[in-house]
């Protein structure tokens, strides 16, 4: 069987090919890529307070999927005003193995470009868990991976936004 793919190397590209036309097929898309209808674009987001690096975030995942990105709202046909970034963080099990909770949650508002409130003060959530062994990791490791992990939770809040911001569209079209 190995010497097959040795002697044809058009057979390895044929499979690869064919995977790859499977894959697209499937709808499978890299993960972290954002697709938004034309009618939503350009877009403007704007985020206050704490949840301003989550806009800057959402901004750069937003510009680096192919999406129209504007820095004026009134240029825009969806404005996307983030606020009130919470994080809290609580520890569910106590001793040697310790578990923690995080949970970060934003809230967002939707507009058109007329300034019709599409959605408005809706709160995204995300929770995560985390076990710190106290005899073991060092606190820079404990705080190395609640750092990682609250990235983590951002990229999952953004997700959230971008499939809110998609079902706008459904919206649209189903009116």
């Amino acid at each position: 069987m190995l010497s097959a793919w040795r002697e044809h190397p058009g057979l390895r590209l044929g499979l690869i090919l064919a995977l790859v036309v499977f894959i697209s097929a499937c709808g499978f898309r890299l993960r972290g890529f954002i697709q938004l209808p034309a009618e939503l674009q350009p877009l403007h987001v704007q985020a206050s307070g704490s949840a301003r690096n989550l806009g800057q975030t959402l901004n750069r995942q937003l510009q680096q999927s192919g999406i129209e990105v504007v820095d004026s709202a009134s240029e825009a046909r969806l404005k996307l005003e983030l606020t009130d970034l919470q994080s809290s963080e609580r520890q569910v099990i106590f001793g040697v193995v310790e578990e923690y909770e995080l949970e970060l949650s934003v809230k967002a508002t939707a507009r058109d470009a007329d300034g019709e409130t599409l959605f408005s003060d809706e709160e995204f959530r995300t929770q995560r868990q985390y076990s710190y062994n106290s005899e073991e990791d060092t606190l820079l490791a404990r705080d190395s991976l609640r750092s990682e992990l609250r990235s983590t939770m951002e990229g999952g809040l953004i997700r959230q936004l971008t499939l809110r911001i998609q079902a706008l569209e459904n919206r649209e079209t189903a009116q």
